[in-house]
């Protein structure tokens, strides 16, 4: 699987899921066993699905309205 196609397959998830994710990575990050090479495919693969979850965030934060002083409603 293509590393954009893996990216737009995660963009569909949801923040939990993505939070999911990156603890499954960060438990093949703490095996004893893996290689320096699985390491840093490991590393990256993190470091991707925290950029899409902050993404997310991002979107959703911009998404929030706020109450102004006169009661009408703003973009946060």
């Amino acid at each position: 699987m293509s590393q954009e196609l893996a990216q737009n397959k995660t963009e569909d998830c949801s923040i939990e899921d993505i939070l999911s994710q990156v603890e499954d990575t960060i438990a093949n990050l703490e095996a004893e066993d893996i290689s320096l090479e699985d390491s840093f495919v490991q590393y990256k693969k993190g470091m991707e699905l925290l950029k899409v979850c902050n993404e997310k965030i991002d979107a959703i934060e911009k998404k929030v309205l706020i109450l102004n002083g006169e009661g009408e409603t703003d973009e946060f």
